[in-house]
Formats: C-alpha cells, sequence, structure tokens
C-alpha cells in the first residue's frame, strides 16, 4: 500500500495541514470558556465583547478549514482508488489465459467494485485519521497543560494512551477475520449473480422459482457471514466504549474531587470538561480507525497478492513477424476422460489448412494449445523454430471462434478494440454482405444485440482489421446463412499473404479450396493431406457416413 499512499502524499499533506489549522482555532473554544467564566465578576462588557469576537472567529475559521479539509479528503480517496483499480485491471489483463481462467471473473468483479473501494474506506481513511486524532491529542494536550490544570492533563493523556494502545487489540484480529469471511462468501454471491443472469434465456415459469431458490441460499449465506462480522463488530464498539466511558468517569471525579477542594476554579471545572469531550472523540476515533485498519488485514493481502503479481507476459519475447512455420511436435494434452495425444504437425506459412472431424474429436484443444488456452502435458509448439512458451503471439495470430466475445458498443469500438486495430473500411469483405445486412450491422449502438450470425460477421472484420499473419476460425460460419459463407470463405482463402487454418466439422464447405485438409479423429491425427489425398482415405469416407 505504500506505492498508493505515495501517489497522494501532496494531498494527505494538505488534509494534515488543513486540519491542523482546525484543530487549533475549536482547541481555543474551551480555553476561551475558562477566561469568560473565570472573569465573570469584573463584570466588563469591553472584554465580553472580545471574547465573543475572539470565539466567533475561531469557529468561523474551524467551518471554512473544516470544509477545505473534507473536499481535500474526498479527493485522496478517489486518486486513491482509481489508483489501485487502475493497477488491478492492468495485472489481470496482464495474465495469461490459463492463470486469468484459475479464477471466477466473479471474484474479479467483486475485488474491482467492492474490496478496493473498501479499502479506501476503511484503511486509507482511517490511516489518515489517525494522524488528525494525534494531532488533536497534541494540541489539546498543549492547551491543557499550559492553560488548564496540568495534573488533570496529565491523568487524562495518560488515560487516554493506555486505552488507545490496549482496546483495539482485544478485538481486532477476530474482527479481521469475520470481515474477511464476510467478503468472500460476498464475492461468491456476486460470481452466482452472474453466473445466473447469464443463463437468463432458461428463466421461465417451470424454472423461475428453483433459480431463485438457488440465489437465495448464496444469499444466506453472505447474510448471515455479514451478520456474524456486524454482530462482533458492535461488540468491539462496545468495548472501545467502556474504556472512553471510563475515561469520563475518571476525569469527572478529579474535577469534581478539586473543585469541591477549591484547588481550580469554576473556569477550569468548565474548561476541564470541555477539553475532555474534545479528547473523547479523537480518541473514540483513533480506537475505532485501528480497529478498522485491522480488521482490513486480510482485504489488504488479498489485494495486494493480486497487485504484487504484476509479470504476467512482461518476460515474454514479443513476436511481430511470421516467417516460416507453426510446427507441432508431439502435444499432448490430458483432460479427465479425453486426451490429445502426440499431435505432430507442421503448418507453412501463407497456406490454407482446414481441420475436420466430428465435433469432440480435439480439433479445438490444437488451437487451445497453440493459443495458450491449455497447457501441454507433454511435447512442444514452435513458431519459426522458437518455443511459445517465451512468446507473445499476439501480434502474428488473431484467433476467432464460434462465440466470439462481442463487447457492448457500437460496430467501430468492436471491430477496432476500442481503436487498438485501425479503423478503416474491409472493402471486398463489406461488399460481401448484402446491404441491409451491412446497415444493420454498422448501424447497431449496441453490437451484443446483433443475430448470432451477425455476431460471427462482426468477429471476421474484427481479425481482417487485427491484420496478423496467422489467422484462426474456429466454427466461426456454424451461425452464418449459407450464402453468407460461401462469399466470406471464399473472400478468406484468396488472400495470399495470410495463413489460415479454418476448424469444421461441416464436410459441406469447399474443402478443395484448401491447400491442406486435416482430420482428426479421438484426440488423434489419423489423415492428412490435399482434398484429392483425404477424399480417397477410409477415415474420410467413415466421416462421410456417420
Amino acid at each position: 500500500m505504500k506505492k498508493y499512499l505515495y501517489e497522494v502524499k501532496h494531498l494527505i499533506l494538505l488534509n494534515v495541514i488543513c486540519n491542523l489549522i482546525a484543530t487549533i482555532a475549536l482547541a481555543n473554544i474551551p480555553y476561551l470558556t475558562k477566561r469568560l467564566f473565570d472573569s465573570i465578576e469584573s463584570r466588563n462588557l469591553e472584554y465580553l465583547v472580545n471574547i465573543i469576537l475572539i470565539y466567533v472567529g475561531c469557529n468561523v475559521l474551524n467551518l471554512i478549514i473544516t470544509y477545505i479539509e473534507n473536499v481535500v479528503n474526498f479527493k485522496i480517496g478517489i486518486a486513491f482508488e482509481v489508483s489501485l483499480k487502475k493497477d488491478f485491471f492492468k495485472v489481470i489483463t496482464n495474465y495469461d489465459y490459463m492463470k486469468f481462467s484459475s479464477k471466477d471473473i466473479g471474484e474479479y468483479i467483486s475485488i474491482q467494485a467492492n474490496e478496493i473501494t473498501q479499502l479506501e474506506m476503511d484503511y486509507l481513511t482511517p490511516a489518515i485519521d489517525i494522524i488528525k486524532s494525534i494531532n488533536t491529542f497534541a494540541i489539546y494536550g498543549i492547551m491543557f497543560f499550559a492553560f488548564i490544570d496540568w495534573r488533570i492533563a496529565l491523568v487524562v493523556l495518560g488515560a487516554s494512551i493506555f486505552s488507545t494502545l490496549i482496546a483495539p487489540n482485544l478485538t481486532a484480529k477476530e474482527l479481521s477475520k469475520r470481515r474477511k469471511v464476510y467478503l468472500d462468501k460476498m464475492g461468491i454471491y456476486v460470481s452466482k449473480i452472474k453466473d445466473l443472469l447469464e443463463g437468463f434465456k432458461l428463466i421461465q415459469s417451470k424454472t423461475r422459482k428453483n433459480m431463485f431458490v438457488e440465489q437465495e441460499s448464496f444469499l444466506k449465506d453472505a447474510a448471515k457471514a455479514r451478520f456474524a462480522y456486524g454482530k462482533f463488530k458492535s461488540l468491539a464498539l462496545t468495548v472501545n466504549g467502556g474504556f472512553i466511558y471510563s475515561l469520563h468517569i475518571i476525569s469527572f471525579s478529579i474535577v469534581g474531587y478539586l473543585l469541591i477542594k477549591k484547588e481550580i476554579t469554576v473556569g477550569t471545572a468548565v474548561a476541564t470538561l470541555g477539553y475532555l469531550e474534545c479528547f473523547i472523540s479523537p480518541m473514540g476515533s483513533l480506537i475505532y480507525d485501528i480497529n478498522t485498519i485491522k480488521s482490513t488485514r486480510g482485504i489488504k493481502l488479498k489485494v495486494l497478492e493480486f497487485l504484487k503479481d504484476n509479470e504476467g507476459e512482461k518476460n515474454l519475447i514479443v513476436k511481430k513477424d511470421f516467417n516460416s512455420s507453426i510446427e507441432f511436435k508431439d502435444a499432448t494434452v490430458d483432460y479427465d476422460k479425453f486426451s490429445l495425444k502426440d499431435f505432430s504437425y507442421r503448418f507453412e506459412k501463407n497456406k490454407k489448412y482446414a481441420i475436420i472431424g466430428h465435433s469432440g474429436s480435439g480439433k479445438s484443444t490444437i488451437i487451445g494449445a497453440l493459443m495458450k488456452y491449455v497447457n501441454l502435458s507433454k511435447g512442444n509448439i514452435y513458431i519459426d523454430g522458437k518455443s511459445i512458451e517465451k512468446l507473445d503471439i499476439s501480434y502474428i495470430i488473431h484467433n476467432i471462434s464460434q462465440h466470439e466475445h462481442i463487447f457492448t458498443g457500437d460496430y467501430k469500438n468492436n471491430v477496432t478494440v476500442f481503436g487498438a486495430f485501425p479503423f478503416r473500411k474491409i472493402g471486398i469483405l463489406e461488399d460481401s454482405l448484402s446491404e441491409v445486412m451491412l446497415d444493420s450491422i454498422v448501424q447497431k449502438s449496441d453490437c451484443q444485440l446483433l443475430s448470432g450470425g451477425e455476431k460471427q460477421v462482426l468477429s471476421i472484420f474484427r481479425m481482417c482489421l487485427a491484420d496478423t499473419p496467422i489467422c484462426i476460425m474456429d466454427e466461426v460460419f456454424s451461425a452464418t446463412d449459407m450464402n453468407i459463407t460461401e462469399k466470406l470463405e471464399k473472400v478468406l482463402l484468396s488472400m495470399k499473404d495470410k495463413t489460415m487454418i479454418i476448424i469444421t466439422h461441416k464436410l459441406s464447405e469447399h474443402l478443395e479450396e484448401f491447400d491442406e485438409i486435416l482430420l482428426i479423429e479421438n484426440g488423434k491425427l489419423v489423415q492428412s493431406g490435399t482434398y484429392e489425398d483425404i477424399l480417397k482415405s477410409a477415415e474420410y469416407r467413415k466421416l462421410q457416413s456417420a
């Protein structure tokens, strides 16, 4: 957290200086009260007017400076939270796919939306408040010693320090534990809500009740954890309050005793009780703030764990050109009930490849391994002779799948990924569509509302704007009609400077247009070659008859 505190250090300093000035102005109020009571017998009107003017001035100054302090306080909180959220998003978007997929998206959302905001509210703000409370103790302590009574000041200050050191340690550990449990449960609940709402098409009269019961069970777990945290927090506040009240009782008893003994004046007694209230407030804040900061320990460690893990793909070599080939050597991927076994093949530059086979035969696993979406349990994959484990391949390969993600937003933002790819007309690809369909895609303000086929067309446009030398398409024509499929496929396969790998289980595709065809069955390459070679094979005939 030091990095993020350092980024707002100038604002924190300004905030503390404002608080110092406001506290000094306010600290004069009990002293002025003492002077007023002690000068009653003199009945000097001019003296009274002067005290009233100083009194008003101190209050006005306090109000103005407190306003500035509060504005700066908001600015600090916002800057701290924005910086944390920016870094968190940057870190997780720098993960490789496997690492990102190891956690549920709901957990990332929960940290970004909840935990980081909690750190701003319950770590940063209390930390600044602790500095302010120490300011208040120091200023009021000096005023108490210098202008009221050093004996009372010594007792009040000693009792305050003792309470501040002891009270938070009694409950902080358990409070932190219960808070972490509550926030973890909330993260699980957010994940469940996301999961259920993504399946909105399945929410209907037959399923609505069961879906509601499902979310309610997770909601109840979160509510139970929150109540456990709230219940213990109430106990912690009660314990803190006990220490504060004990300070009240001790101070009140001392003032009463010294007043009866006539060792202090009425003005001193009134001022002491006034200063006591001024001590009580920061002491209560100090105990609460220390407790609050300690209770965020679990959240802080959780967020910092993500932020420290910022290497991501930094150590990878960014490959920006493709010179010769993609080569699989004995590539093996093991799942529970399926394996891609010892797949070896060489894809040459600027050739067009079709990978065919039954659904579930292992076609997509080949692409998953190349894109590093799955881990190889054996073998390796090389691009231009270099292992992909050491490469950032985003500049040379663009992969699109059957259900490619379409962002909430317009056509331009979607095809350029918010300006990452240069926007230009796609020419012959756009000409392949009817004017009605093209307008439907281009003019849509929210492309998530496009049909399945239109989304697939948009993802192909996006791939073309990415302009990578290697293009991979996994069942990308599954929702487009036959006419559009034929036109787009013809245009794509006519691109001379592109290496294309297209996965399909449709044998009606124009396979003769491809340079080579790979036939995959049960996780193994059973046949490869030209269209004529494949047609002659027994494996292909078996696939046709299935």
